[in-house]
């Protein structure tokens, strides 16, 4: 069963080397996958287990498509299958990759952010009654609720939120 589970996984890694480098790129594509193969085997702890699996399919997506350049760097021994068997995936994506997931990750922080500082005021609003009762004003002129929700009736006062542009055009119910 294991030798099975890494003699797949050998020639996986060495379908994914294959195709990306050039024609008649390295001579003995076997032999490399192989050894990478060895080598993932060993920094997993000698086990054909979920992390080695992983760690394989990892490896052969990126030397596939995500990093070819690192197919050939490893076929032409710039980097030795140690350094791609025990690096991040993180660590073996292509400079360009990395610039896009980068790009995207700020993309996706200022989204977020710009979600939660767009929302209308009228939870200001009820913050604000709080603030006359602190000033002084008594809420009994005001009237409970009037203190409580900035002036107005709780959902009369509210607003639609602002919301990313997949819930644009949504209409939110409010009582």
């Amino acid at each position: 069963m294991t030798d099975d589970i890494r003699s797949r996984s050998a020639k996986l890694l060495e379908t994914s080397i294959a195709a990306s480098l050039p024609s008649g790129g390295a001579s003995d594509v076997s032999q490399l996958a192989s050894s990478l193969e060895e080598a993932i085997f060993q920094a997993n702890g000698s086990s054909t287990g979920n992390e080695y699996r992983d760690a394989v399919r990892q490896r052969s997506l990126i030397l596939k498509k995500d990093n070819p350049e690192l197919a050939e760097a490893l076929a032409e021994g710039r980097i030795s299958v140690e350094e791609v068997a025990q690096a991040t995936s993180q660590q073996l994506q292509s400079s360009q990759q990395s610039l896009s997931d980068s790009k995207l990750q700020q993309d996706n922080i200022q989204q977020s952010m710009g979600v939660s500082s767009n929302f209308d005021d009228s939870l200001v609003q009820g913050e604000q009654a709080v603030t006359e009762e602190q000033k002084g004003n008594d809420p009994s002129q005001l009237g409970v609720a009037d203190a409580m929700l900035g002036g107005e009736g709780e959902f009369a006062s509210r607003k639609q939120p602002k919301v990313g542009k997949a819930m644009e055009g949504v209409e939110f119910e409010t009582p």
